[in-house]
């Protein structure tokens, strides 16, 4: 599989990229319910997709209702949404626990951006 892919890239880097930017789009922005939204709530959305799944992210879409008109609040309740989910499947003594700070770092730094956004 590694073989196949650095095949890939060394054949046409401008080729792969363009695979790989296909693949995101389809896999994750289309699938996870995030080309609608406005950044910062795009951001928010793709990551949540990338990292737990595009399922995930069209549930939490779901649970918050549609975006209506401002970005940031919705993207601040989507990535709350996540840590919260986060702190739920990685309570102490779960198998999870160990990934806890990381997952958590990883919603502070969207929580960092969508501010940066402001």
């Amino acid at each position: 599989k590694e073989m196949f892919v650095k095949c890939a890239w060394d054949k046409s880097k401008s080729q792969f990229n363009d695979g790989a930017a296909l693949i995101y789009e389809n896999n994750y922005v289309k699938a996870g319910g995030c080309s609608h939204l406005p950044q910062p709530a795009y951001y928010v959305c793709f990551d949540i997709a990338v990292n737990s799944g595009a399922g995930r992210s069209k549930q939490f879409l779901r649970e918050l209702g549609p975006y209506r008109s401002n970005a940031i609040s919705y993207a601040n309740a989507l990535n709350e949404r996540h840590r919260r989910f986060y702190i739920a499947i990685s309570k102490p003594g779960s198998k999870n626990n160990k990934f806890r700070k990381g997952w958590l770092r990883r919603a502070d730094h969207r929580a960092s951006y969508i501010r940066s956004c402001q």
